[in-house]
């Protein structure tokens, strides 16, 4: 794993990474912790401000770009606090207010351009469609209504991506568990459905909206789930991936 704040690489400062991704959030979060020694000391002193990019890469891959939203420094411990959003939560934060006509990649592609965000791969799920005005609703929350609240929006190689949830389906491998926790919850349609939490070594491949199954049942964890959450994590040394999920 490396990290770089704007142009500078700050990896051996950091003792925390955490990249985060929600199924119902548009785009990923970061949280860093790293060490900010005195001026006097060793360690160089990195001062980052609100705005500043941050990018974070693991095994030649870029898993996150982002701009510092919030920035906490604890001077007791020496230690920053860096909070960062990537492009995509501009669709959060951007109200829609227009109506649209067209289909729902191409509503979608003119939402985007609207935000001042590229888009790569959209999917397109029918014909044209009418999407009435959403005054004082987000971008985010108008893209979701074209797709019945189906779909997944990401932000990846610079650009944002639309796709469905559960089209992908994958295997959860047994042998790289780290920590599992599984309850039942009663669900907003009524009945129960299975919430577990699923902790692998190493970096996964599974992305969030999509349908996975353990290759043998683990502690009470077996049948489908949909990732509903995917957060990597580097301390210590240790890499994990973090699966949120939930039966179907």
């Amino acid at each position: 794993m490396r990290v770089w704040l704007e142009d500078n690489e700050i990896t051996g400062l950091c003792t925390r990474v955490i990249v985060d991704k929600n199924m119902d959030a548009a785009g990923a979060e970061a949280r860093v912790r790293a060490v900010c020694a005195p001026e006097d000391s060793k360690l160089p002193r990195i001062e980052p401000n609100c705005g500043d990019r941050l990018t974070v890469e693991d095994e030649g891959t870029v898993v996150f770009f982002g701009r510092a939203e919030n920035v906490r420094y604890d001077a007791s411990a020496l230690l920053l606090e860096i909070e960062c959003l990537d492009p995509a939560a501009r669709l959060t934060k951007s109200e829609c207010r227009s109506a649209y006509r067209g289909t729902a990649a191409e509503i979608t592609r003119q939402i985007c351009r609207e935000c001042g965000l590229e888009t790569g791969t959209v999917w397109e799920n029918g014909a044209e469609t009418r999407l009435p005005a959403c005054a004082g609703r987000s971008a985010f929350h108008a893209i979701r209504r074209l797709y019945d609240g189906a779909c997944v929006v990401d932000f990846e190689n610079g650009a944002v991506v639309v796709r469905p949830k559960g089209l992908c389906r994958g295997r959860l491998q047994s042998g790289r568990l780290y920590g599992l926790s599984a309850r039942n919850v009663e669900s907003a349609a009524g009945g129960v459905v299975r919430e577990a939490r699923l902790t692998v070594t190493g970096k996964s491949t599974v992305r969030c909206g999509e349908i996975v199954e353990p290759d043998k049942p683990m502690m009470g964890v077996y049948g489908t789930y949909q990732v509903a959450q995917v957060r990597q994590k580097w301390e210590k040394g240790l890499a994990t991936t973090e699966l949120g999920m939930v039966s179907v």
